[in-house]
C-alpha cells in the first residue's frame, strides 16, 4: 500500500480562485446555454468590467467558432425546454429495443413504405415526434407519443 505525500496531494485551485476573484473582464455577451455564468459571478460581488468594443471585435473574430458552437447548445437547450413531458424522449429506451413485430404491425397500420432496418424509418419516426435522435448517444429515443402510437 502506498502513503500518498503532502507533495503527490492533488491541488485543487478552486478555493483560492473564488477568494482571489473580485473583478473580472467581459469581452462578449454570454453565449453559456443557461445563461447564469454573469449572474453568478455578479451574485457572488464579482465585480464585471467590460472590454472596450475595439477588443471585444478582435476577441470575437478569435472566437469565432466557440461562439458558433454556444449558440447551437443553447438553441437546442431553448427548443428542449419548451417540449412537454409527453414530447420528451423517454432517457433509458432505445428504439432499438422495440421488437421487429412491433414496428412492423405499426408501419403496416400506418401504410408506410419502411423495412424496420431502414434508416429513413428512423428519421421519420423522429419527424412526427415518436422518436427523437440523441446526438451524445448517437441512438434514437421514443418518445412519450410512442405509447399512443401502438395502442
Amino acid at each position: 500500500m502506498k502513503v500518498q505525500t503532502k507533495q503527490e496531494e492533488k491541488f485543487n485551485p478552486r478555493p483560492y480562485m473564488e477568494l482571489a476573484i473580485e473583478e473580472m473582464n467581459k469581452s462578449l455577451n454570454e453565449p453559456r446555454p443557461d445563461g447564469k455564468g454573469i449572474k453568478h459571478l455578479e451574485k457572488n460581488h464579482v465585480k464585471i468590467i467590460m472590454f472596450d468594443r475595439d477588443l471585444q471585435k478582435i476577441i470575437e473574430d478569435e472566437n469565432t467558432e466557440f461562439i458558433k458552437q454556444a449558440k447551437k447548445r443553447k438553441k437546442k437547450k431553448e427548443e428542449f425546454d419548451l417540449l412537454t413531458a409527453i414530447e420528451k424522449p423517454i432517457e433509458h429506451a432505445e428504439l432499438s429495443e422495440f421488437s421487429d413485430e412491433a414496428l412492423s404491425k405499426f408501419i403496416l397500420e400506418a401504410k408506410l413504405n419502411f423495412r424496420t432496418s431502414d434508416a429513413s424509418f428512423h428519421d421519420y419516426l423522429a419527424d412526427v415526434g415518436i422518436g427523437q435522435f440523441n446526438d451524445k448517444d448517437n441512438v434514437y429515443r421514443p418518445t412519450g407519443f410512442w405509447h399512443s402510437a401502438f395502442r
